[in-house]
């Protein structure tokens, strides 16, 4: 079968083992596991009774931060996975992580570290969960969401395909900010391609309709719906990397590197060339003749 288990791992009763596989030191599968090919189960994995786990799925891997990261993860505990769970393919688990009984993770998802999983839960396909994260008991996460670090999604709330959360109200880059993911109550319901922002609470039996984005408390049993964004003010000069503003061309100043480059003879009656104009909401901005009519 070409599949490396440790001296020290514990295999269970009937446990169905595919090829390539990957079971490290001290992980413990209880009985009538199923194990799917080229599934890597890192050191002092725990996976319950009955649990399946589909091919080439990561399971309890550690997470490592970027030279520049302004979070910067410690060693977690090994993860938990309880019975009857369901993991797809292409699944990444991190250390830390809890999974209740009868918990499904579809293909493609990942779950980031100290993130707990309550019972029957299901997490969709492509889902990212990030760290810290609870989800409640029978709450469903449809497919491609990102959920942030620090959140908490109570028991039996819908989460519709596509949603995006934050939890960084600064937009931050040096790690100077507190980081606060929402909080969504028991039995709301998130329509598809809603954003919902830091630290907003959506309310029990709220629904949220598709494409929303959510700036401010959301009242237990009370529809919303509708975009937010408009033009507020212009960004605080400590937001900005240059916080010399854009100048007009001097004469006979060179041209864009890109503005010199062959055009494609088809994509160029799509992408006209840019140029400099005034706008009436602050320094210079670079727009194409089909802006003309939306320039201030």
């Amino acid at each position: 079968m070409n599949t490396a288990i440790d001296d020290s791992a514990v295999v269970g009763r009937r446990c169905r083992i595919g090829n390539f596989v990957t079971i490290s030191a001290r992980a413990v599968l209880g009985d009538d596991v199923f194990i799917g090919h080229n599934v890597i189960i890192h050191p002092g994995a725990r996976i319950g009774d009955r649990t399946n786990i589909q091919d080439h799925a990561v399971i309890g891997r550690q997470p490592i931060s970027s030279t520049i990261s302004t979070r910067k993860v410690d060693h977690c505990e090994p993860i938990q996975i309880g019975a009857e769970c369901i993991i797809g393919s292409h699944v990444v688990l991190y250390a830390g992580v809890v999974l209740e009984d009868a918990v499904m993770v579809a293909d493609l998802a990942s779950i980031r570290e100290r993130t707990v999983v309550r019972k029957q839960a299901i997490v969709g396909r492509g889902v990212l969960v990030e760290y810290d994260t609870v989800i409640g008991e029978r709450t469903k996460i449809q497919t491609g969401t990102h959920l942030t670090g620090n959140m908490i999604i109570e028991s039996d709330v819908f989460i519709g395909g596509e949603v995006c959360t934050m939890n960084d109200k600064q937009l931050d880059r040096d790690g100077s900010a507190e980081l606060i993911g929402p909080r969504i109550r028991r039995g709301a319901r998130i329509g598809c391609n809603a954003t919902i922002l830091p630290g907003v609470i959506i309310g029990i039996d709220a629904v949220v309709g598709a494409g929303a984005t959510v700036t401010k408390d959301v009242p237990d049993a009370t529809v919303v719906s509708g975009p937010a964004a408009k033009y507020l003010k212009d960004a605080p000069p400590e937001f900005c990397l240059n916080q010399l503003p854009l100048r007009s061309p001097e004469p006979n100043a060179k041209t864009h590197i890109l503005d010199r480059a062959p055009r494609h003879p088809v994509l160029s009656r799509h992408c006209p060339p840019r140029r400099t104009v005034p706008s009436s909401k602050g320094p210079m901005v670079r727009l194409t003749p089909d802006d003309d009519e939306h320039a201030g």
